[in-house]
């Protein structure tokens, strides 16, 4: 006897919808109640929440997740009820970054952004978003860091809170928000 299916798609439902879960046929003829009651021995439908389609690892779900830039420099993790609606994250790293503050260079900068699925700037988040940012080798063992935004409208860079990890060289940092941020040296 083949193994019984267990998911497979539902015909009358849009693509990247929920798998349907079936309970196999009986082996005998008769059901467990008798043959007066087949009817009921038909097929029942479980659609298990899925956090959203496998394969596309820019978009993230109001369940959370996380995203990870194309280079491994840069990972974000969003809580669950950050977001309201799906989201698509993108990543750029800023060259030549903007202007860096006196006394501070920067290391490193990169825009993040979200959009909708209409394409619309998500700027905002019901909850802090925890960005995780690897400064690069020449960033001296001895020296501390500080992951900033750069807020346009006023010319000028604001510390986030941060932790930076000299031993894994990690800089994590939490922002209810997406801009340039940048990697200022202490």
């Amino acid at each position: 006897m083949p193994p019984p299916v267990l998911a497979r798609a539902v015909p009358d439902r849009p693509r990247g919808s929920l798998p349907q879960i079936d309970r196999p046929a009986p082996a005998t003829p008769a059901s467990p109640r008798g043959d007066r009651h087949r009817a009921e021995w038909a097929p029942y439908r479980v659609f298990l929440p899925l956090v959203l389609q496998a394969g596309d690892p820019d978009w993230i779900s109001p369940y959370g997740g996380a995203f990870t830039s194309p280079d491994g420099r840069v990972t974000v993790e969003v809580p669950p009820g950050a977001l309201t609606s799906p989201v698509r994250l993108r990543y750029a790293v800023r060259s030549p970054a903007p202007l860096a503050p006196p006394g501070a260079p920067l290391e490193f900068a990169s825009d993040l952004e979200a959009t909708d699925r209409e394409g619309r700037a998500v700027r905002a988040f019901r909850a802090p978003l925890a960005p995780t940012i690897c400064p690069s080798e020449a960033l001296p063992a001895s020296a501390g860091a500080v992951l900033s935004v750069h807020e346009p409208g006023q010319g000028r860079w604001v510390p986030l809170p941060s932790i930076f990890d000299r031993a894994r060289r990690t800089l994590r940092a939490w922002t209810p928000h997406f801009s340039t941020f940048g990697v200022r040296v202490l």
